[in-house]
């Protein structure tokens, strides 16, 4: 690919080069994802580590599937505006049947359709490349389950009401073990957890904060010691 990517009498970026380093990323954020991974035990030692499974598009009624597609099919639309004209690079039309394209430079050029009209494929330059045009559902099945990737922000894997309860947060079972961080949440929420774990951990650190002073209140005045000395 080198030879095809600079210029060989001065080594320049060649115009493929260039038209590649203006291609786009496309990416879908799923804010309601139906599939349910899982974070396992695998013995009661702690320092085996737990097995994990994220179980990407394991709905049944595929719905993040389609959720998937249909986002992408809207920013291929918002990239063919005028207004995104200056910032979306296109693929450079070749006399060449896209069957002889390699996969790779599918995502710079456009060859000619079967008909010897040009590809039905999107024009936009997009890496790694989106499945060729007419494509069917199960192409584009496969290159989700290729290219997805896993965001910032886990889940559910202590969910409250189902491993914990009461108003401290408390695993089920158990006396003193406590969790507060995204594990809690039964579901996903819509924007960045950040300040909700941060509000939950400091309404934690409070409830336990005024319990283990009201404890130590208490111990001194059955032991005889008094009150301000004990919290000193």
């Amino acid at each position: 690919m080198k030879s095809v990517m600079r210029y060989p009498h001065n080594q320049q970026p060649s115009a493929l080069a260039d038209n590649i380093n203006n291609a786009m990323d496309i990416l879908v954020l799923q804010h309601e994802a139906n599939s349910r991974g899982f974070v396992e035990a695998q013995s009661l030692d702690p320092a085996q580590p737990p097995r994990v499974s994220a179980n990407y598009f394991a709905d049944k009624e595929k719905r993040d599937y389609h959720n998937q597609w249909r986002g992408i099919q809207e920013l291929l639309k918002i990239a063919g505006t005028k207004a995104m004209e200056p910032w979306v690079g296109r693929k450079t039309e070749v006399p060449i049947p896209d069957a002889a394209l390699s996969e790779g430079l599918k995502c710079a050029l456009l060859g000619e359709g079967i008909r010897g009209t040009v590809s039905q494929d999107n024009p936009y330059t997009v890496i790694p490349c989106l499945p060729l045009e007419p494509a069917t559902n199960e192409e584009w099945d496969a290159w989700f389950k290729e290219h997805h990737v896993s965001s910032y922000h886990y889940f559910g894997t202590a969910p409250y009401g189902t491993v914990l309860e009461g108003r401290e947060f408390t695993v089920k079972g158990t006396t003193g073990l406590h969790v507060v961080d995204a594990s809690i949440f039964p579901n996903p929420t819509r924007v960045n957890p950040q300040h909700m774990i941060m509000a939950m951990g400091h309404y934690l650190g409070t409830m336990l904060g005024y319990r283990e002073a009201g404890h130590a209140a208490l111990k001194s005045k059955v032991v005889g010691v008094p009150a301000t000395h004990a919290e000193a």
